[in-house]
């Protein structure tokens, strides 16, 4: 499935969804006592890793290759043949599908998404380091969640707007004293060094110089509040500096198979699950609900968003059932906050290589100020070449790069090509009982 043609990418969603919604309730059901269990698994500390040259560091396959994909004007490791991570928040809009698909998200190495609210909306974020395509986005602002994942890749982080809320006590939300508790610069001058470069917000005012690199997509689909994109290779070139010194954040990679574990086509991720829908119907769960579908000849999963899986095919809503595809957009821009016309266009489908549920516990001083807890300990599960394998992740400060282990205690080794990490949380009465993992 190289490249598929609009009407073969809509028979392929029909027949999925058809298939895969109907088997989701004979799949085996992950729930929040096995978020929890105790794996009694000793792990053996891991170092840092290497790959050989011409390998990316960040998705295990080689650079050449990756270059192939480029477009001109494209920058990032596989042309520059130097480890460049930068994180981008991504907006959430229609759960990052149709008319909120990921600006050139077919060149994003790693994704992570998080829960935004309390009952299950959730963000994207994305790290792109082999290739930095023209556009990333679309942004909105970010959480204390995603600036510590942006602690251990020690990247820039390209966001819009954050998270003014704080609270008495020890869960603190609000961005703005994160970043100033973990001593991140959060502007910098000429003489400023690169590396602590760090965070730019596109929602500041004034004459930033990472300003200049704001465009607002304008076209079919796109809403002023989810339409900022980023040129990548702009802030490269004009605004991250030289010279940077980026932290080893290379993960272990196997080019043979899983042998062990058990069969896993389908993996469904859900925020949201049937019995919190209930409670709520002005919250539908396609935001919050997807499946993953693993495609053997090629040992990748495609991302689908579902919806009411009681009635799957009735009433459909808008953005629903839908292949997570890469959205690219044309037009001639000047710098500064220009206008990029003409219609979103729909890409190729994002694929991946591996999918991580990391469970972990979450903190609500509101419904809308997540507090997740990003060090420390806790139980993780591995989908990867059909297979769904069990372990535990580690990180002891926010300094460290999270460390996941297999049940043998060692760093599990990943399959090259794209990972999908998504961190479920759990915590508080609502998020045990909306939160849920199945798989067949």
């Amino acid at each position: 499935m190289k490249k598929l043609t609009a009407l073969v990418l809509a028979l392929m969603l029909v027949l999925s969804c058809v298939s895969a919604l109907a088997d989701y309730a004979g799949a085996t059901s992950l729930t929040s006592g096995y978020f929890t269990e105790n794996r009694n698994i000793t792990v053996k500390p891991a170092g840092e890793n290497t790959v050989a040259d011409g390998i990316s560091p960040v998705t295990g396959l080689p650079l050449a290759q990756q270059a192939a994909r480029a477009q001109d004007g494209f920058l990032g490791m596989a042309i520059t043949n130097e480890y460049s991570p930068v994180m981008v928040q991504h907006c959430g809009y229609a759960g990052a599908v149709g008319a909120g698909a990921p600006f050139y998200g077919s060149y994003a190495d790693v994704y992570y998404e998080l829960a935004k609210s309390l009952t299950g909306h959730t963000r994207l974020c994305m790290i792109f380091n082999d290739i930095h395509p023209t556009y990333v986005g679309a942004s909105r602002s970010t959480r204390v969640g995603y600036i510590w994942i942006r602690q251990e890749w020690g990247c820039p982080y390209l966001y819009a707007g954050k998270q003014d809320q704080s609270w008495p006590g020890k869960w603190n939300t609000k961005v703005s004293d994160a970043i100033t508790a973990l001593k991140i610069p959060s502007s910098y001058s000429a003489d400023t060094p690169a590396e602590q470069r760090v965070l730019f917000d596109g929602t500041d005012g004034g004459s930033k110089p990472w300003l200049s690199a704001k465009r607002r997509v304008e076209g079919k689909g796109m809403v002023n509040a989810d339409n900022l994109v980023w040129d990548l290779p702009y802030l490269d070139q004009n605004v991250f500096g030289q010279g940077r010194v980026y932290k080893n954040h290379t993960w272990k990679f196997a080019d043979a198979l899983p042998e062990n574990g058990d069969n896993a086509n389908l993996v469904y991720v859900m925020f949201k699950n049937n019995a919190a829908e209930q409670k709520n119907t002005n919250a539908p769960s396609y935001y919050y609900n997807s499946f993953f579908e693993y495609e053997p000849d090629e040992n990748v999963y495609y991302r689908y968003l579902i919806t009411d899986l009681d009635k799957p095919l009735e009433n459909p809503i808008p953005f629903v059932e839908q292949v997570m595809t890469n959205a690219v957009t044309k037009g001639n821009v000047a710098s500064g906050e220009g206008t990029l016309s003409g219609d979103r266009v729909e890409g190729d489908p994002i694929t991946f290589a591996n999918v991580i549920v990391q469970f972990t516990e979450n903190k609500w001083p509101a419904g809308e100020c997540p507090y997740p807890i990003l060090t420390g300990e806790g139980n993780a599960d591995y989908f990867m070449g059909g297979k769904h394998l069990k372990g535990v992740w580690k990180r002891d400060t926010y300094e460290d790069r999270t460390v996941f282990y297999g049940e043998d205690g060692e760093e599990i080794a990943l399959q090259p090509g794209r990972t999908y990490i998504v961190v479920m949380d759990y915590g508080e009465a609502e998020t045990t009982k909306a939160r849920e993992i199945r798989y067949e």
